[in-house]
C-alpha cells in the first residue's frame, strides 16, 4: 500500500503536468482521498506563491462514476 505522503506527491505531480497541459484550472472536481485534498492544497499555495490571484476551486464527491 502506497503511503498518504507518497500519494500526495503523485497527486501534485499530475497537477502539474495538467497546469503545463493546459490553460490555467479554475475547478476540480476530486474523490474525497486526503491525497487529492492535500495535493490541490499544494498547488493552490505554489500558484499563490507566483503570484496567482484567484485559487482553484475544489469540488469534493463521494463517488466518481
Amino acid at each position: 500500500m502506497l503511503s498518504r505522503r507518497r500519494n500526495k506527491a503523485a497527486v501534485i505531480k499530475f497537477f502539474a503536468r495538467a497546469l503545463e497541459a493546459n490553460e490555467l484550472l479554475r475547478k476540480i472536481v476530486i474523490d474525497t482521498s486526503g491525497a487529492n485534498t492535500s495535493g490541490g492544497n499544494e498547488i493552490n499555495h505554489m500558484l499563490k506563491r507566483f503570484g496567482c490571484p484567484v485559487p482553484i476551486e475544489t469540488v469534493r464527491i463521494k463517488y466518481l462514476n
